[in-house]
This record gives C-alpha cells, structure tokens and sequence, in this order.
C-alpha cells in the first residue's frame, strides 16, 4: 500500500468535540456545529482559553468548564437568531413554495 492509499480519517460530526495535539506542548479542542458556529479551546498552563468564532472568551480552570461555557454561548447566539430567521423564512414560503425547510413540524 503506497502513501496515496491510505483512506483519511472520518471527520468528527457536527456538534462532537475533537481533541488535538500540535507540537509537543499545544493541546486543543475543536467543535464544529455547522457553518455558524466554530469554538477552539487550547490549555496553557493551568488554564483553558476559548474562542467562539474568533471572538475570546473568559479563561476557565478546567477543560469541562470551558465546553460548557461555549455550549451555553451557542444556544444563546442560536436563542437570538431564532426570531429574525422565522421571519426571513416564512417570507420565503409565502413568495417561493419550493426548496424551503418548513419551520412547522411534520404530523
């Protein structure tokens, strides 16, 4: 089996965390939900720095406080969006009736 055959690895679903080491000193975290949303947490030290989106946010003493800190801020931001994107979507059904995801569940 040469280099060009080995099969890559799967990727981590949306919304898992996938750990990761860069160098032997850089530990870190990636969750991916999708296109809106991107956290990073690396340690240095002691503590965990965590961003969402590129945007900072408070250092944590531990890994699982950190992940649970950027979980809460995406439903939040989610939470926030909601209002807004029923809006843009109901206003897509009434002028398109095709390849629109319908914000009302199946019966």
């Amino acid at each position: 089996m040469g280099w060009g055959d080995i099969p890559k690895p799967k990727p981590t679903p949306p919304g898992e965390w996938e750990a990761f080491l860069y160098g032997s000193d850089y530990r870190g975290w990636i969750l991916r939900c999708g296109p809106g949303f991107v956290v990073q947490i690396h340690k240095s030290g002691d503590n965990y720095y965590t961003s969402l989106n590129s945007t900072g946010l408070a250092v944590q003493g531990s890994l699982l406080q950190a992940q649970l800190e950027a979980e809460l801020a995406i439903v939040k931001g989610v939470r926030e969006m909601l209002p807004g994107y029923k809006v843009i979507v109901e206003r897509l059904e009434s002028r398109h009736k095709n390849n629109i995801i319908s914000m009302k569940p199946k019966e």
